[in-house]
């Protein structure tokens, strides 16, 4: 199979489709880029559902071949293009990378509550008639339920909110714990599991989520972006009126006193 017959349907700040461009770029694959506006509801449009019919990003096209998972995506395009060279060679270790991206995939679905909350509310709080849209074509009822409940009441309650958050720290303990005095999770040169658990915890970052007392993740977090994959699959999507707009929020929400910082505080 040809690289030009790759084709990325993704999201520009989607870390699942973030994921997916760490690992084109440090395979140094070339790819038609399909950017879908998940803002503009893209993601559930007639054209889009018929390659995923799931309505989730991001999807692969590969001749043939669609894939719509990104830790899926991952494995297949490591497995395809990469010869497994993102993947451990020992059982135990590549058992330690299946327990990470499942841990990975945990962090994005508890995480999402906060940086919806703290980092982006306003961009990503859909009106009556997005909603509407949104019920009518997404099949997943735990999602249209999380966007239904901050479209109506405008926020997720505390307790929601602290759950996520103790969730996430759980996740972050264990990823702490795997670092220990090596720069990437596994020891080495980075794989999977660095690609897959980096966009979530990057997100966090972003966020100014506490991450002061996790010096491993700090000093892993420096490691990945100092890779080229991350400036090309990255810093490379991100509009510089998004990240303006991002820090201006966080900033609202520490003055208005209903920052990630207080939500810590009571858990």
């Amino acid at each position: 199979m040809s690289q030009q017959d790759l084709h990325l349907y993704h999201g520009a700040i989607s870390t699942a489709s973030q994921r997916v461009r760490l690992l084109l770029a440090e395979l140094d694959l070339s790819y038609t880029s399909h950017l879908v506006d998940m803002l503009k509801q893209e993601h559930i449009n007639e054209v889009y559902l018929a390659i995923n019919p799931k309505g989730l990003l991001p999807a692969l096209e590969d001749d043939c071949n669609v894939v719509v998972e990104s830790n899926e995506i991952l494995i297949y395009l490591d497995d395809t293009y990469g010869g497994k060279r993102f993947q451990p060679m020992t059982a135990e270790r590549l058992d330690a990378q299946k327990t990470l991206m499942t841990l990975a995939s945990d962090l994005h679905g508890y995480s999402k509550y906060l940086y919806y909350e703290f980092l982006f509310k306003p961009l990503v709080r859909k009106t009556q008639q997005q909603m509407v849209e949104f019920e009518k074509q997404q099949k997943d009822k735990k999602l249209v339920w999380f966007h239904k409940t901050l479209s109506e009441r405008g926020r997720y309650d505390d307790e929601q909110l602290l759950s996520a958050f103790r969730s996430v720290e759980v996740i972050l303990d264990v990823v702490e714990d795997q670092l220990t005095s090596d720069e990437y999770l596994l020891g080495g040169d980075v794989q999977l599991a660095d690609l897959s658990l980096f966009p979530n915890i990057y997100r966090l970052q972003q966020m100014g989520y506490p991450l002061q007392q996790r010096k491993r993740i700090r000093r892993w977090l420096k490691s990945m972006k100092k890779r080229e994959s991350y400036r090309t699959a990255i810093t490379k999507f991100e509009p510089m009126t998004l990240l303006i707009f991002c820090a201006s929020y966080r900033l609202f929400r520490h003055i208005q006193g209903s920052s990630i910082s207080r939500l810590v505080e009571r858990a």
